[in-house]
């Protein structure tokens, strides 16, 4: 079935697939938000889009800035604290990662004018932080499936049509397959297919991962205040990201008395910049002074990605002892369509009492495409297309003012962006609380956010065993404004 060809063609193949680490996971990792905001948005579950007057809504429904009636600058310090915990096969390992940041820092100007419809224009434009990458795991667990990472690595070869030439050694350059190839783990079949030479090896399986980095937008934000009743707003969303990632993979050979294979690593590192452009428009109307409500439009963002990578493979085997390689290394530019966002808000506003809001949001996954001008992605394009669907989140805040104290607490829920089939779980819950002091022209706030979210995964494609990651994240967030 291998015909032997030439190396360099080879060597271009794997090339090119190994430019190709993007998948639906690195769409999917961009095109996902989870604003922090200010504090007071925090508190609220991130349910601000009807009430308004927090600079967080820039980000969200910009026709809430139209109820500014005051010019204001704010600032949000938080702390981010991630927990991760996996069970794989009756094993619990359990890591965490802190992080400082800040939330927000922004300033809305406010037009005010005394004659005319027009009540007000207010001007904004700051930064709101929209995704945080930091995490640790670790994951370890025995498999007694007679199962390796050197079976996908097998099935990698074959689907790139990767030979053997006519004296038997492995046509493929600088890559996994050949590493695996010269560490004396990847044979052939009787057919001339590749296969793992481990296959009845009992293992002990093993990954630690880090990543790092954050999502934040820059915001240039208009909005309109029309005889206190209908408010309007645009956004230009220019947002960017960081996003680091530190990978180990290990199997040990349970089995040393029966098997010459002792160990086998493979390492990665990623490191990814970004940064792109949307657009947001909303409007929001109130028909009584106890009722108002509102709807939002945003473009899909369009972001031009650069990457970095490299990764390592190090084989341990009785017949050759210890054979490591350089797997891949280089750069690779391409860029990413998120998918548009509808949100929908309502607020019952209890005169100076307090308020309750709810806002929706709908994005649908399924659109996310990957493209390049040196690679069609359309086998990657088809799995976004197979694999997601629309995710659906619901938020609520209320607040309840005792002057000059308030008090918040918010609920949000984001269901499920996969398919039933693909066993995956991003929804999220995520509960909220906080308080604040406001005077005329001052206010400090408080909050903490407690996100939740129970997944499962696989070591690598078709691998017997799933393991499940339980993330419960911890925000606390304090925001100072000035309103002048």
């Amino acid at each position: 079935m291998k015909k032997n060809f030439l190396i360099t063609a080879a060597l271009l193949t794997l090339a090119l697939y190994g430019a190709q680490a993007q998948n639906d996971r690195d769409a999917f990792r961009y095109s996902l938000l989870q604003p922090t905001g200010t504090a007071r948005h925090t508190a609220l579950g991130g349910s601000m889009g009807a009430f308004g007057a927090d600079f967080s809504t820039a980000s969200t429904n910009p026709a809430a800035l139209g109820t500014y009636n005051r010019s204001e600058f704010s600032f949000s310090p938080s702390l981010y604290f991630g927990n991760t915990t996996i069970d794989y096969n009756g094993e619990s390992d359990k890591d965490y990662k802190s992080n400082f940041n800040f939330g927000n820092i922004g300033v809305v100007l406010t037009i005010p004018n005394d004659e005319g419809s027009w009540k007000a224009v207010q001007i904004s434009t700051g930064i709101n932080r929209m995704g945080n990458f930091n995490s640790h795991s670790n994951l370890c667990g025995s498999n007694m499936r007679s199962s390796s990472f050197v079976d996908y690595i097998a099935d990698q070869s074959n689907d790139l049509d990767i030979m053997v030439d006519g004296n038997g050694d492995f046509t493929g350059g600088s890559s996994l397959g050949y590493i695996a190839w010269m560490g004396n783990i990847l044979g052939t079949d009787a057919a001339g297919n590749f296969c793992s030479m481990i296959s009845g090896s009992d293992l002990w399986q093993e990954k630690a991962s880090t990543t790092r980095g954050s999502m934040n937008e820059y915001v240039f934000s208009i909005s309109g205040n029309y005889n206190d009743r209908l408010f309007v707003g645009a956004t230009l969303g220019i947002p960017y990201f960081s996003y680091h990632e530190n990978y180990t993979y290990m199997e040990t050979n349970i089995n040393r008395k029966t098997e010459a294979f002792n160990s086998m690593t493979y390492g990665s590192f990623l490191e990814s910049e970004g940064s792109g452009i949307n657009f947001k428009a909303g409007m929001l109307y109130q028909p009584a002074n106890f009722l108002r409500f509102g709807v939002a439009v945003h473009s899909p963002t369009f972001y031009s990605i650069e990457e970095q990578y490299d990764s390592r493979m190090i084989v341990s085997h009785d017949s050759i002892g210890e054979y490591k390689k350089l797997a891949s290394d280089g750069e690779f530019e391409y860029s990413l369509t998120t998918p548009y966002r509808i949100l929908a808000d309502v607020a019952f506003i209890f005169g100076n009492y307090g308020f309750i809001n709810v806002d929706y949001e709908m994005a649908d996954y399924s659109i996310m495409r990957l493209r390049s001008e040196t690679y069609s992605f359309r086998d990657e394009n088809r799995d976004i297309s197979r694999m997601y669907r629309a995710g659906h989140t619901l938020r609520a805040g209320a607040e309840l003012n005792l002057s000059p104290m308030v008090l918040r607490a918010g609920y949000a829920y984001m269901s499920n962006p996969f398919n039933s089939e693909v066993g995956r779980d991003a929804s999220h819950n995520i509960f909220s609380a906080g308080f604040g002091f406001r005077t005329a022209s001052f206010h400090i706030d408080f909050a903490y956010q407690y996100v939740t979210n129970t997944d499962n995964d696989r070591l690598y494609k078709n691998a017997p065993y799933t393991y499940t990651i339980q993330n419960a994240n911890h925000s606390a967030v304090v925001t100072t404004g000035w309103k002048f």
